[in-house]
């Protein structure tokens, strides 16, 4: 539940980084990097394979599954976030405050042109 609506509230996050980012105005220019359609293809194929693998062995993955009574709780999974899992709480931490600034940059600049 608790990773539901941390995931929920990081896609809220890159709403609002969309809306600063003012994507409604996009100008009529050429496609330069043309690479892109076939690797979004490609990795969206890629995608769908993953999900269609998943959903038709879900009943193994299940079995598989072992049923812990601490499972989940918020003291493990604070545990095991600050101790063992600490350097890339932090990089994604930092990746997206960078993000977050760039985009804030990004506004201001535009705004200041006007």
């Amino acid at each position: 539940m608790q990773l539901t609506v941390y995931a929920g509230a990081i896609m809220v996050l890159f709403l609002f980084v969309v809306m600063l980012l003012g994507v409604e105005k996009v100008e009529d220019t050429p496609n330069r990097l043309r690479w892109q359609t076939p690797l979004a293809a490609a990795l969206g194929i890629v995608l769908l394979s993953q999900a269609i693998y998943l959903l038709l062995n879900l009943g193994t993955l299940q079995a598989t599954a072992t049923e812990a009574g601490d499972f989940g709780a918020p003291e493990q999974l604070g545990a095991v976030l600050f101790t063992t899992y600490l350097l890339p709480f932090e990089i994604t931490g930092f990746i997206l405050l960078v993000g977050v600034i760039g985009v804030v940059v990004l506004n201001q600049r535009r705004r200041a042109k006007v």
